[in-house]
C-alpha cells in the first residue's frame, strides 16, 4: 500500500523545465535542440511527404519535420500542419517528451 506522501506530487526542481502546456511549446524545445527541420514549401501529404520523412529518417540524428503547408489544406480555417518522425531515434526528443533533461544518460533510472 502506498503512503500519502507517495501518492503527492513532486515539486518541479529548479533546474528543471515546467511541464510542457501544448505541442507548440514541445515543439519550442525540440526547435531549440536543434532536432527539427520546418519545410515551408508547400508539399504532397501522399507521395512528398514520405519521401522527404524516409531520406530525413536517415540522418543522424534525425530530426523532427514539421510541414507548414501541407498541399490540400490551403482553406483549412485552422491552419493545418503535419508533423512527422515525433521522436525516430532521438533519444534528446524521448527525454525532452518524458519531461526529463534531454541530456539524461540512457541508463539512468528516473
Amino acid at each position: 500500500m502506498t503512503t500519502l506522501e507517495e501518492r503527492m506530487p513532486r515539486p518541479v526542481a529548479a533546474d528543471k523545465a515546467p511541464p510542457f502546456q501544448d505541442l507548440r511549446e514541445w515543439l519550442e524545445r525540440v526547435e531549440g535542440l536543434g532536432e527539427l527541420v520546418r519545410v515551408q514549401q508547400p508539399v504532397d501529404r501522399d507521395e512528398e511527404m514520405s519521401a522527404i520523412a524516409y531520406l530525413v529518417a536517415k540522418q543522424d540524428p534525425s530530426p523532427a519535420v514539421l510541414f507548414e503547408q501541407p498541399r490540400g489544406f490551403e482553406g483549412s480555417p485552422v491552419g493545418a500542419r503535419l508533423l512527422w518522425n515525433v521522436l525516430g531515434p532521438s533519444l534528446k526528443r524521448t527525454a525532452l517528451s518524458l519531461e526529463e533533461a534531454p541530456d539524461t544518460p540512457t541508463l539512468e533510472p528516473v
